[in-house]
């Protein structure tokens, strides 16, 4: 409870005068996440003031008070049950199947990447840091500016409500935004949302609170849709905002580092070419092949600038193809089945980054894939980093590429 008196005269008191201003009293109560959950009924608050004005008796002074009685009615409203990270590269890039292809040609290598033996800096950093536990986090994240995640809404009042957001739409896509979202009671919904990746580091080269800044970006209000009624309270037009609380989002990130590093925006600036054209250009466009055609492949990644030098140099980074038939990653007995002999890789499927190409922006990997039975695939890269933890993580590019290897025309 806060009580904001900077714009009380005390002159303006004594004339009675309020054109000026100077008897706003400003009274601002806020309650706490779980109030609900303590005030089971209604709460009856008393707001006292007390000020003292000029007397005619010197050395006389004569206080008055005000009283104010607020009732506060415990409203049910909504609240964000869950948020779900869509992991997928983006809508339709076969992302289960790419995971499947990467894991399968992991297994071919009786052994897991060196990562004991580099001698790295990086856990001073992490010490002073949590937005530089690059190489840290074990995982699998898109390398994107952009994040997608379901957001769950669970309206548990008794009257339909209507969420809306002030600095914009409540969730959708460029090309289907949702600008507002009626949810009926009883009812949870999902909404997608797309938000940007928060900075590691701002303009002064300090880090950022990630909490405040998710918390800003699932920010919603919401309001009773207007109806008649013969209840009164049912009549009013009852209105709040809804959001995480801030202590609930910090103990998710103390207790789940990935959340860091699935948040922020990622080190590396990577992009993937097949025969010339990049993954990031139309990416439901087709590549039109018959049995026995080659596609060239090659892989470009670089640091960010807020990566260090050094960082960088401590890291193992690793740059990887791969390659699955359209639908065959829901299993592992269906993907063996749909997909050997279907392709070959010609070259190097995957390429471990010398220190002094790091330094020169100069991380590039090449390889032919052979396709050899009809059918759909689809192909994209990423780029893996193992840090001094042994944990790796790996980035993929924003999105896959498709390829439609048709039968073999007759002669």
């Amino acid at each position: 409870m806060k009580c904001k008196t900077e714009f009380v005269s005390l002159e303006s008191i004594i004339n009675g005068s309020l054109l000026d201003g100077g008897c706003l009293v400003k009274l601002q109560i806020a309650a706490s996440h779980d109030m609900g959950d303590r005030v089971k009924n209604d709460c009856n608050i008393l707001v006292r003031f007390r000020y003292c004005g000029v007397s005619r008796l010197s050395g006389v002074q004569i206080w008055r008070k005000r009283e104010v009685a607020l009732n506060i009615v415990r409203v049910k409203g909504p609240i964000i049950s869950s948020l779900t990270f869509r992991s997928d590269l983006s809508w339709g890039s076969e992302f289960t199947d790419l995971c499947r292809s990467l894991y399968n040609q992991r297994s071919k290598v009786d052994h897991a990447p060196n990562c004991e033996s580099i001698k790295s800096i990086i856990d001073d950093y992490d010490q002073k840091n949590d937005l530089r536990r690059v190489g840290h986090d074990s995982g699998v994240f898109v390398c994107k500016d952009d994040l997608v995640m379901l957001m769950e809404v669970t309206n548990d009042a008794n009257a339909t409500i209507i969420l809306s957001n002030q600095s914009g739409n409540v969730g959708g896509f460029e090309s289907y935004p949702m600008h507002t979202v009626r949810v009926t009671a009883g009812v949870s919904v999902k909404i997608p949302l797309v938000i940007s990746r928060i900075d590691s580091m701002d303009e002064n080269g300090a880090t950022g609170e990630i909490a405040n800044e998710l918390i800003a970006a699932t920010t919603l209000q919401w309001e009773y849709e207007a109806f008649d009624s013969t209840d009164e309270i049912l009549r009013r037009k009852r209105h709040g905002r809804v959001q995480i609380p801030l202590s609930c989002i910090r103990d998710l990130i103390r207790g789940h580092d990935f959340l860091t590093t699935r948040l922020c925006k990622p080190p590396l600036v990577i992009d993937a070419y097949f025969n010339g054209k990049s993954c990031k250009d139309g990416i439901n466009e087709e590549i039109i092949l018959y049995p026995g055609a080659t596609i060239n492949s090659q892989l470009n990644a670089n640091f960010q600038e807020w990566i260090p030098a050094e960082l960088s140099s401590s890291y193992s980074v690793t740059l990887e193809f791969a390659c699955a038939r359209r639908g065959s990653g829901k299993s592992s007995s269906i993907f063996k089945e749909q997909n050997h002999g279907a392709y070959i890789w010609c070259g190097q499927v995957r390429k471990n980054m010398p220190i002094v190409h790091r330094h020169k922006n100069q991380m590039e990997h090449s390889a032919r894939l052979c396709f050899l039975i009809p059918g759909e695939y689809v192909v994209s890269a990423c780029v893996k980093i193992c840090g001094s933890s042994g944990r790796e993580e790996i980035w993929w590019v924003p999105s896959s590429k498709f390829i439609k290897v048709l039968p073999q025309k007759n002669k």
